[in-house]
């Protein structure tokens, strides 16, 4: 199973297992699904915007327990040909069981800027972290009565917790044969590092790793369909 974002490949380099979580689900443009016998694939696009005034919204909210929400956007066209984009999402979470905490958060930095009437640049750069305490399971001292009084359970670990963080970086160039037609190349960087570390009573266990990929693309329009070769 493969996810692309904007032509980033989005899988963890020591599992392989792909990861919904990096992707900026409110800002999503389109998703094509690519199914064969030997290939799952999903490619995700992030939408544009194009707009002459600024555009600012942000959005709190809370509950009981320790939830909390908070989403922050900010866009602009500085000029006719550059718009740059900024959004920091973070939210906090856990209730009821001891150690079940966590506090997620991402931020989203896009630019573009159009060359010329046929060549574009883009630039964005994604960062996620997600801190979780860990509970390595609960004793439950009477499992008979645990449906009714659940807050008895005790962690196994008190003091555990894990912290993954993501950092996603593009450069991209896009070409248009026409200025009215669709995009038919594209040409890039991207660099990824990905850290993840679990410490507890007994031990510590991480990994940070880092990958650079250059890309290509063409697409060529057959009849009613379009063709992509890499």
């Amino acid at each position: 199973q493969k996810l692309l974002l904007n032509d980033m490949r989005l899988a963890s380099p020591v599992t392989g297992q792909v990861n919904w979580n990096r992707v900026p689900i409110h800002k999503i443009r389109t998703i094509e699904v690519q199914e064969r016998s030997f290939l799952h694939q999903t490619a995700v696009q992030l939408r544009e915007h194009y707009t002459v005034q600024p555009m600012t919204f942000l959005n709190f909210d809370e509950g009981t327990g320790d939830y909390r929400n908070l989403e922050f956007s900010f866009a602009h066209n500085f000029t006719p040909q550059t718009h740059l984009e900024l959004s920091f999402w973070d939210r906090r979470d856990g209730d009821l069981l001891p150690r079940n905490g966590m506090e997620g958060r991402q931020i989203v930095a896009k630019g573009r800027h159009h060359l010329d009437e046929r060549y574009t640049l883009k630039v964005g750069y994604i960062n996620n972290g997600l801190d979780q305490e860990q509970s390595f399971g609960y004793n439950i001292p009477d499992p008979a009565l645990y449906h009714f009084n659940p807050y008895g359970a005790q962690a196994l670990e008190t003091n555990a917790e894990s912290n993954t963080t993501t950092n996603d970086l593009y450069v991209h160039i896009q070409q248009r044969i026409e200025e009215d037609a669709p995009i038919s190349r594209a040409l890039g960087i991207n660099y990824q590092t990905e850290a993840w570390n679990l410490s507890y009573s007994q031990d510590t266990t991480a990994w940070s790793l880092r990958d650079v990929r250059a890309f290509f693309w063409q697409e060529w329009q057959i009849g009613d369909s379009r063709v992509r070769g890499r």
